[in-house]
């Protein structure tokens, strides 16, 4: 679910038609309205891209609908199309078929509200789109510049494409969106295709090879190999990374002990753990598992990307563990904070290894992380 204040984007379901096809009449006129059939094969299709807007009394207010093209001709717009004819889920076009929202509640951001839910749901669950498309009417310069500011442009014009009963037809706007841009960050597993990439990030900011001039910054102390990242990938589905554009701006690991067991310091807090209470439990190598290194580059530094990282790592390994711990060492501040107060991580006790100070730290994969957007 996407959350604004008094405002909540959700999922349609099949007891929302009625307020949808409500929205619908209100919104627009005879001759640009769907059926009630198109809105059910809507939700029958691509419930995963049919959404509702609703107040903080769950009332519908709003509605954004889309699905999933190869790619299109001017011939594929039609008012009331079948979804079955052109929906793709491998598609890398999404396409929003429609979006209405109630008259008296127009004015007050509810549009952006709709688009950038819209597009942060189904990006995380569809990645593979690089692009979104829309048509809107040539006469709704309002809606027009939402979608401008919302990073649309005008890319075709379709000639007398709306016709109103009772108007003259009104051209239809074709505007596009890039959605592979260096600005939109996207949250996936990292596959055996991005290690390299992964592992040039973490040389960038190790601590043996960072430069003094991103050293305040933040880095990381643990070295993998390529090997490494790879088991993580294979065997552990461990391995999250941020996406802007073609580049991995961040990257996130976790794994059971049993991955981490070939380390000398996850050693000596395997061998730990039995001492350890946290959450109401002694901590073992079956409730718990070890997260980290994350690593984010500097551009992206103070931005949604760490609560997002972390959030969608968390999002990975809920259902196996209850518990997430990790530690930080005394020599990095800047982590210890933004973890523990960013992201309400709990210190649990302070430890030393081979000279070495250390925080332990703990979270309850049950909770969703503060200061996220992916939910």
């Amino acid at each position: 679910m996407f959350t604004e204040p008094e405002y909540s984007l959700r999922q349609v379901e099949l007891i929302d038609l009625e307020s949808v096809m409500a929205i619908e009449a209100q919104a627009f006129p005879l001759g640009i309205q769907e059926p009630r059939e198109t809105f059910v094969q809507r939700l029958n299709v691509f419930p995963q891209g049919f959404y509702v807007l609703v107040d903080h009394r769950d009332a519908c207010i709003g509605y954004i609908a889309s699905e999933i093209w190869q790619g299109y001709t001017r011939e594929d717009f039609q008012l009331g199309h079948s979804i079955a004819d052109l929906h793709n889920p491998q598609g890398r076009l999404l396409y929003i078929s429609s979006t209405g929202i109630l008259p008296s509640r127009r004015g007050k951001g509810l549009g952006k509200v709709l688009v950038k839910g819209l597009l942060a749901e189904t990006t995380k669950l569809y990645p593979n789109l690089e692009s979104s498309i829309l048509l809107v009417s040539a006469a709704w310069k309002q809606a027009r510049e939402i979608y401008r500011q919302e990073g649309y442009h005008q890319q075709d014009i379709i000639p007398g494409f709306f016709q109103p009963h009772g108007a003259e037809a009104i051209d239809g706007v074709v505007m596009v969106k890039d959605l592979m841009r260096s600005d939109i960050v996207r949250y996936r597993n990292a596959t055996l295709a991005d290690i390299l990439k992964v592992s040039a990030l973490q040389q960038r900011y190790h601590v043996s090879t960072i430069s003094d001039e991103d050293r305040p910054d933040g880095f990381v102390t643990t070295l993998f190999t390529e090997e490494q990242f790879a088991e993580l990938i294979e065997k552990e589905n461990g391995l999250a990374i941020a996406c802007a554009g073609e580049n991995i701006v961040g990257y996130a690991m976790a794994a059971s002990w049993q991955y981490w067991s070939l380390w000398p310091l996850f050693q000596h807090m395997i061998k730990e753990l039995p001492s350890i209470e946290y959450l109401g439990q002694r901590l073992t190598t079956e409730n718990s598992y070890q997260y980290g290194p994350i690593c984010i580059h500097r551009d992206y530094r103070g931005t949604e990307v760490l609560a997002n990282l972390f959030e969608f790592s968390r999002q990975q390994m809920e259902n196996r563990y209850p518990i997430m711990i990790t530690f930080i060492n005394q020599i990095n501040p800047r982590s210890l904070k933004a973890h523990s107060t960013k992201l309400d991580l709990e210190i649990i006790k302070p430890f030393e290894f081979n000279d070495n100070q250390y925080y332990l730290l703990g979270y309850d994969t049950s909770k969703e992380t503060p200061n996220q957007t992916l939910t």
